[in-house]
């Protein structure tokens, strides 16, 4: 199979990512009305409103998500961070390209829901709540004093 054939094949595939256990897919490719929407929404302009003129603007979590998708990641009971991270992950991926969403999603680590390649190899807290195993105690005061501050002298000129 040419390379060329390899890449066309993989631009039709969906982006999938997994959390909590459960691969969802998302659309790869958006309409050009969406992509332009990101684009505002990046550089804080409204170039697009004359491609929405009569019409009310679409739902960017809905459109990038996938209306099936979103709606089974909520059934899975999905959180509300897990959902603004996956929007912010297809957002970066549209916009600055699938390198730049990986890094992303990777960043998170385990905490959105799927051990990445770095995070799995991680060393982990053994506590479930990811808090401290031990307080540290409080550093003794007695005995200490702290510095005066002494005034330095100019070098002297030499004559």
């Amino acid at each position: 199979m040419s390379d060329d054939l390899r890449q066309m094949l993989a631009e039709q595939q969906p982006i999938t990512r997994t959390i909590g256990g459960t691969a969802y897919a998302f659309p790869r490719s958006i309409p050009a009305r969406i992509g332009l929407l990101l684009v505002d929404l990046m550089n804080g302009t409204d170039d697009s409103a004359e491609f929405f003129e009569g019409s009310e603007r679409p739902n960017l979590r809905h459109e990038l998500l996938g209306h099936q998708t979103l709606r089974q990641m909520v059934l899975d009971g999905c959180t509300s961070e897990e959902v603004d991270r996956t929007f912010s992950f297809l957002i970066t991926w549209h916009t600055n390209g699938p390198a730049a969403a990986e890094k992303l999603w990777t960043s998170w680590g385990d905490a959105q829901g799927e051990a990445s390649p770095a995070a799995s190899t991680a060393k982990r807290p053994s506590s479930s709540t990811g808090a401290a195993s031990r307080t540290r105690s409080r550093a003794s005061t007695s005995g200490t004093s702290t510095r005066k501050a002494t005034s330095r002298k100019a070098p002297r000129a030499s004559s």
